[in-house]
């Protein structure tokens, strides 16, 4: 049975590794192009259209405009809040650090079920 088993992974492995493997036909830029002509802009946030590329249905999310300043001064509280938390933790309270993204991320799930 362990030989059987072998074999078949041997020749699973050496006949994928002669597969080859094809380039898309449209580029990044194409891409880009898509995303730039769904575009559009709603006070703070910058929203999408959806559109089909390579013969599949995109729907982008959202994306906030405003810039790192603008966002410490606009939910002071509420980074001073979460800032004063993630410190105890020993996270740096810093927008650019992921691991205080993540930690975020945590205050924006609901807590009740009204």
């Amino acid at each position: 049975m362990k030989k059987i088993f072998s074999v078949l992974l041997i020749t699973t492995i050496v006949t994928t590794l002669g597969s080859p493997v094809y380039a898309s036909s449209q580029n990044p830029s194409d891409l880009q192009e898509c995303i730039e002509n769904t575009m559009f802009y709603n006070n703070e946030y910058r929203l999408f259209n959806e559109f089909t590329y390579q013969g599949m249905e995109i729907n982008l999310l959202p994306e906030t405009t405003i810039t790192k300043e603008e966002a410490l001064i606009k939910y002071k509280e509420a980074y001073d809040y979460i800032a004063g938390k993630a410190s105890v933790l020993g996270i740096v309270p810093d927008l650019d650090n992921y691991e205080f993204q993540q930690y975020v991320k945590g205050y924006a799930i609901p807590t009740s079920t009204n």
